[in-house]
């Protein structure tokens, strides 16, 4: 089995790190909701530091962003059928 190479370490240290993210993987606020299936008041809370996301959706965006994974990459690795949970990005 091909060895993998160590993702680049992603550091998570403010609120704000939320938009960091989202720019790093090429997602607006709205379609960042639609993919992690947020309210919309959610994600701008998210994105205006008044709540810091849950570890799940942090680890999420970490791992998507230290291996390059797209949103449509990470819906189809679950295997998720095309009307499953929120709109598709």
């Amino acid at each position: 089995m091909k060895k993998r190479k160590k993702p680049k370490q992603i550091f998570w240290d403010s609120k704000r790190d939320y938009l960091k993210a989202l720019a790093a993987l090429g997602l607006n606020q709205s379609a960042a909701g639609r993919f992690l299936g947020l309210a919309p008041r959610t994600g701008r809370a998210y994105a205006l530091g008044e709540s810091e996301p849950p570890l799940p959706i942090v680890m999420l965006l970490a791992v998507m962003i230290a291996y390059k994974i797209t949103p449509q990459e990470a819906r189809s690795a679950a295997a998720l059928p095309e009307d499953f949970g929120p709109d598709t990005v």
